[in-house]
């Protein structure tokens, strides 16, 4: 095994990959070592353009060796990084398959793509955050005897998990007025929740994910792996031993207070106390509030700037600021340059994709002593998921944030149990837009955020089903 490399990728998620796949695909000639926590990396397939910058794709999880018979330039590590020197240009690992010696590697470049963990609103045994394959693994163990979950949240994972998990009570505490203020707005959120007006029956298949085929290895146990895929809960038998399902949602408040208690049978629950006054019993807790940047191997290094929400600032051409050849990409990273007003940093699947791949191709050019300006992907805001089994795409400012009311107005359109339509206009030009179905609009409206496009004319008949939007613009 080499002891020097032109590039080092530390982590194994979609940033950490995609950084590696662009490396291979500009250079061959590059000695590219990936290091990664886990035995099995997460990679991107059946990507579909849906516009310039719009892509639809899966997440599949890949075993190194598999991993690395389709890519071998690519060296792969399966170990720790315990010790960064910036000085020296060098990291220490120690190796899951030999933690006798650590091993010490050196770097012309190296790229931080760490992810994050889960923010746990509470430690304890029976408060589980969904990240990644393991935590999976013991949601699913301990909803075999579950009979009433409680959940905190108001993100994608939460979203998913009330409408994936069956046969079991589910008590879901909610900050806000609505559900998935994350990324939708109150009509929206009114729209997703009239498929939980039916009993959910357990329906779910009982084989393993298609896309997990490989066990956590032993030496790794313990160690958090990459952030799970926009598909996480497919072909997951998610379900409790009742019959039925109860959701229950407290609006507009928080976890005051959690207690750990036992039955008589001694059997270990939670007791929790909410900011309204409530009071929940539950066999455990899923806590899906978000995630913290992994950044504790810059923690003793003080050239090393961080954001507000912890993560590491990196410039347009995602260099950690303060580092010289240090770059960082995804969760772990906070963008500083000015952004567009149509583009907003957010820990997505999509962005770490966008930003691993552009760390790369940067990489690729200062190593010639060159530039590279800002790649249009980081113009306007996309992302693709899917939310209670719709198709949702989110386009620009969908959230209109920071715009003046008196200069914004908003376009609707709703069939109930089919689609949901809205687009932000900001001086009659399209600034943003919330597709929930498959409406086909995504295309032309991200034209449409990127060109601004005078609407004041056509605005009144935009959203007429009767009337093909594509036509206005042939």
């Amino acid at each position: 095994m080499l002891t020097h490399y032109d590039v080092i990728i530390v982590g194994g998620g979609i940033a950490g990959v995609s950084a590696v796949e662009q490396l291979q695909a500009s250079d061959t000639s590059l000695t590219v070592l990936l290091v990664s926590l886990t035995a099995c990396v997460k990679t991107v397939s059946n990507v579909v353009a849906l516009g310039r910058v719009l892509e639809q794709f899966d997440v599949l999880e890949q075993h190194h060796r598999h991993f690395s018979e389709l890519h071998p330039g690519v060296n792969f590590l399966h170990a720790k990084v315990v010790g960064f020197d910036p000085e020296n240009k060098s990291i220490t690992c120690e190796r899951f398959d030999d933690q006798s010696t650590p091993l010490e590697l050196t770097y012309t470049r190296i790229c931080f793509c760490t992810g994050g963990s889960p923010k746990l609103i509470h430690s304890s045994p029976l408060v589980l955050g969904i990240r990644d394959v393991e935590s999976v693994q013991s949601l699913q163990a301990k909803l075999e005897s579950a009979t009433h979950v409680a959940l905190v949240g108001n993100g994608g994972i939460a979203n998913e998990f009330v409408h994936e998990v069956k046969n079991v009570r589910i008590s879901w505490v909610v900050r806000d007025s609505f559900i998935n203020s994350t990324f939708l707005d109150p009509g929206a959120s009114q729209f997703l929740l009239h498929t939980l007006a039916q009993e959910k029956e357990s329906n779910s298949s009982t084989s393993a994910s298609k896309r997990w085929l490989y066990e956590v290895s032993q030496g790794s146990q313990g160690a958090r792996g990459a952030a799970l895929g926009p598909d996480w809960h497919k072909d997951l038998e998610l379900s409790g031993p009742e019959h039925k399902s109860n959701i229950s949602i407290e609006y507009s408040c928080t976890i005051a207070h959690i207690s750990e208690k036992s039955s008589p049978d001694g059997k270990p629950f939670l007791e929790i106390q909410l900011s309204n006054g409530k009071s929940i019993s539950c066999d455990f807790l899923v806590s899906a509030t978000g995630v913290n940047p992994s950044i504790e191997l810059f923690s003793n290094i003080p050239t090393v700037n961080l954001s507000s929400d912890g993560g590491i600032k990196v410039d347009d051409n995602f260099r950690v600021l303060g580092l010289a050849n240090v770059y960082a990409a995804g969760d772990v990273c906070t963008p500083t340059w000015e952004y567009s007003p149509f583009w907003s940093h957010m820990r997505l699947w999509t962005q770490a994709k966008q930003m691993g791949a552009f760390a790369a191709r940067c990489m690729m050019t200062h190593a010639r002593d060159e530039s590279l300006p800002l790649d249009i992907c980081f113009d306007v805001f996309t992302h693709v998921t899917k939310f209670f089994g719709f198709k949702v795409i989110l386009l620009g400012n969908f959230n209109a944030k920071g715009l003046d009311k008196n200069e914004t107005e908003f376009l609707l359109r709703c069939s109930p149990g089919e689609e949901y339509v809205k687009v932000v206009l900001h001086k009659d030009r399209m600034c943003g837009a919330i597709l929930i179905g498959e409406t086909d609009y995504e295309e032309t409206f991200e034209n449409l955020i990127m060109n601004q496009f005078d609407l004041s004319q056509l605005k009144d008949d935009f959203l007429d089903p009767n009337i093909d939007i594509d036509d206005f613009f042939d």
